[in-house]
C-alpha cells in the first residue's frame, strides 16, 4: 500500500517556503532523511486493518466531568 512519496531536494525548499523556515545547505541531506523515515513510518501505520476498530475520545477511556450551565456576572 505504499505510495513512494518521496521528499526530495526540490519538495523540501518548497516546504521550508511555506512554512517560512530557513534550511541552510548543511541540514538539507539529514532533514530529506528524516521526512523519508517518517512517511516510511506512516505507510506502515496505513497497513494495519482498523477496519472493526471503534475509534477512541480518549486513551484514558474516562469522561470530562460535566458542570452545571449557570448564567454568572461574568
Amino acid at each position: 500500500m505504499t505510495n513512494e512519496i518521496k521528499i526530495d531536494s526540490f519538495s523540501l525548499k518548497k516546504l521550508a517556503r511555506l512554512s517560512r523556515l530557513e534550511i541552510t545547505k548543511n541540514a538539507e541531506g539529514s532533514l530529506i532523511d528524516d521526512l523519508n523515515q517518517i512517511i516510511g513510518f506512516i505507510d506502515q501505520l496505513n497497513e494495519v486493518n482498523t477496519k472493526d476498530i471503534e475509534p477512541l475520545n480518549s486513551v484514558t477511556g474516562h469522561d470530562l466531568p460535566k458542570r452545571k450551565d449557570k448564567v454568572t456576572d461574568g
